[in-house]
């Protein structure tokens, strides 16, 4: 994938999460399916300075294994890529989630020689 720091600080920068508002809980989880190392770990941690999140992250696989989603009390900040319609061009869904509560939209972003450029956005709801 070209740029995947810049693409994650990209959906950061877009993002419309409600967490830094109402911060419901501390157990912050982000999921995706980017398999995120530390660097891109870091953008999320200086997203959420100066929170009382406490994050942890997981990888797609280990958030299906253990039925996570079910939890009560819990944020989710969801993530996740459709790479069918072919780099340089992605989808990303990018959600959050606690108890009942869901909102989330779907971005395209367009690689452009060195960054990421959105160039299209899409609700997906709300609960």
């Amino acid at each position: 994938m070209f740029g995947k720091n810049r693409l994650v600080k990209k959906v950061i920068h877009d993002t419309h999460t409600s967490y830094k508002e109402f911060q419901w809980t501390e157990d912050v989880n982000i999921i995706s399916d980017l398999d995120f190392d530390e660097s891109q770990l870091v953008i999320f941690r200086d997203f959420y300075s100066g929170t009382k999140a406490d994050l942890n992250y997981l990888k797609i696989e280990e958030m299906q294994k253990s039925k996570i989603l079910d939890k009560k009390n819990m944020y989710f900040h969801l993530i996740f890529v459709d790479r069918s319609i072919g780099s340089p061009l992605y989808n990303v869904e990018e959600s959050e989630k606690i108890d009942e509560y869901y909102h989330g939209y779907r971005r395209t972003y367009l690689w452009i020689l060195i960054d990421w450029i959105q160039i299209d956005e899409m609700f997906l709801g709300i609960s």
